[in-house]
């Protein structure tokens, strides 16, 4: 699946492959291949990296609108309730909001936590 950039890519590749049949040595030929080929390699991991970005964007988008729904709901429950001191990478332990890594691991369990 390439996009627009990569059909460009392909049909530049294939010019150069007819351009070389048609000019140079043999040596000549496989360095230039060699060199394209490094070209398209490189384009199939910007593509590939460009996917990650997104994904990781998109996962974020979902997080932030799952916060804003739950800030939302508390609002409706608990009318006038501050929550200006949530934090979504905190914990609540021992009646207190902690980073996670403040939390023993064998009390981690989320059953344990807020107690």
């Amino acid at each position: 699946m390439l996009g627009k950039v990569g059909k460009v890519a392909v049909a530049r590749y294939v010019q150069e492959m007819q351009a070389m049949k048609e000019e140079g040595t043999k040596e000549d030929k496989r360095a230039e291949l060699i060199e394209v080929e490094k070209n398209l390699s490189w384009l199939g991991s910007r593509e590939k990296k460009e996917a990650e970005v997104s994904k990781k964007a998109h996962g974020f988008e979902m997080f932030a609108a799952a916060w804003d729904k739950a800030k939302a709901q508390i609002e409706l429950f608990v009318p006038g309730a501050d929550l200006d001191k949530m934090d979504p990478v905190k914990v609540v332990y021992k009646g207190e909001l902690v980073d996670d890594d403040q939390v023993p691991a064998e009390e981690s369990d989320d059953h344990n936590l807020g107690e």
